[in-house]
């Protein structure tokens, strides 16, 4: 199986800022380029693991002491991780998007440029496929994918002529797809053609929802001092790492405390946005997905960005002020009840007391006023 080079490999991996004996995590495998370049930094003390959901991927298995494959989505990151006994790490790295070996494998339907089944499906064992969203999908959650998941400017008309056809036909392939588009596209059909065949992607494989949690994941697994390092290839994926950075929320809301200080524990090692260089450009196999917005297709939509997280020294006091914050702010909340609880006991106590005197005395055929009485005139 043909696969190529990792684009931003270096600088990927140089984010990590690695230590030899440390323990760092792949999240997207596939053939292997970074995680290979994670083990020749490594000593015999160290340890990478790496997870990936295509069972293609599993041909690719290095064989290493110091490595270990997981095949699973890496939503499930930290539970897969503590059943291999692991709490804490001190690195990870994402490529993220689709690998080219899956845009040039015709039968996994990832791409328009050949015919193939309308699939998308990056675990193959996975139940939602393309096919299966066009053929049954309603008006309103087609409209939705295409203008939210592939910002499609006439994602109505889209999702009406897929409603028509389906009465008649059932989706299949790709090429069927794009001679039912074809006649409604906006502006270049390449960039029309890939925003459509994204929308399809991010749903199937639920991208956002999967970077969502791991990205909120990593916030408790990657150890303070440790680094994130995230290649992106288009503006969904984006927002979201962009957000998690400044916020440490997938929302981009500032948390603050009581005395507005931020709450974020992330501290962004790179002030610009990376790319690749012309030379690596020209090197890569299927340069339209990281040429830059005016040199593929005229006008084809892409940002490659590659943010590297850390939480440095700076960092790690930041962090630990969080913390001691959350608890003062907590401690202050818990005191407050404690005052209140112990004022309605100290009540409930003194009309305890005062009842059961009164019932002693109604019992002696006395009387005794509850009031306290007014100071007494000289």
């Amino acid at each position: 199986m043909e696969y190529h080079k990792p684009v931003l490999l270096k600088e990927s991996v140089a984010g990590l800022n690695i230590s030899e004996a440390g323990i760092y995590v792949d999240v997207t495998f596939g053939a292997g380029g970074h995680s290979q370049e994670i083990l020749n930094k490594l000593s015999a003390k160290g340890h990478l693991y790496g997870i990936d959901q295509d069972i293609d991927a599993i041909h690719n298995i290095i064989e290493d002491d110091r490595f270990t494959f997981i095949r699973s989505n890496f939503k499930w990151i930290t539970n897969f991780l503590k059943l291999k006994g692991v709490q804490q790490v001190d690195g990870v790295l994402a490529d993220l998007g689709v690998s080219s070996h899956q845009f040039d494998v015709p039968e996994r339907g990832f791409t328009y440029r050949d015919d193939g089944p309308l699939d998308m499906r990056m675990n193959q064992e996975a139940k939602i496929s393309a096919a299966k969203i066009l053929n049954s999908y309603s008006f309103e959650d087609l409209v939705r994918i295409f203008s939210q998941y592939g910002e499609v400017r006439n994602s109505k008309t889209l999702a009406s002529r897929i409603i028509e056809y389906r009465q008649r036909n059932e989706f299949n392939l790709t090429s069927e797809l794009i001679s039912l588009i074809d006649g409604i596209v906006i502006g270049s059909r390449p960039k029309y053609f890939a925003q459509v065949f994204q929308a399809l992607r991010v749903e199937v494989n639920e991208e956002l929802d999967v970077l969502g949690r791991f990205l909120e994941q990593c916030d408790g697994l990657i150890k303070v001092g440790g680094r994130l390092s995230v290649i992106s290839y288009h503006s969904l994926e984006d927002r979201l790492v962009k957000n998690f950075i400044k916020s440490g929320r997938l929302d981009g809301k500032v948390e603050k405390d009581d005395f507005g200080r931020s709450l974020n524990s992330w501290k962004a090692i790179n002030k610009k946005v990376i790319i690749p260089s012309e030379e690596e450009v020209d090197k890569q196999t299927t340069k339209k997905r990281f040429k830059g917005i005016d040199q593929v297709y005229n006008n084809f939509p892409f940002i490659c960005f590659l943010a590297l997280l850390t939480v440095l020294y700076i960092a790690v006091a930041h962090g630990a002020e969080k913390k001691a914050r959350k608890i003062q702010s907590l401690q202050t909340e818990l005191d407050e009840v404690r005052w209140k609880y112990e004022d309605i006991e100290h009540r409930l106590i003194y009309e305890s007391t005062q009842s059961q005197l009164a019932e002693r005395l109604k019992k002696k055929n006395l009387n005794i006023s509850t009031t306290v009485p007014k100071k007494l005139k000289r």
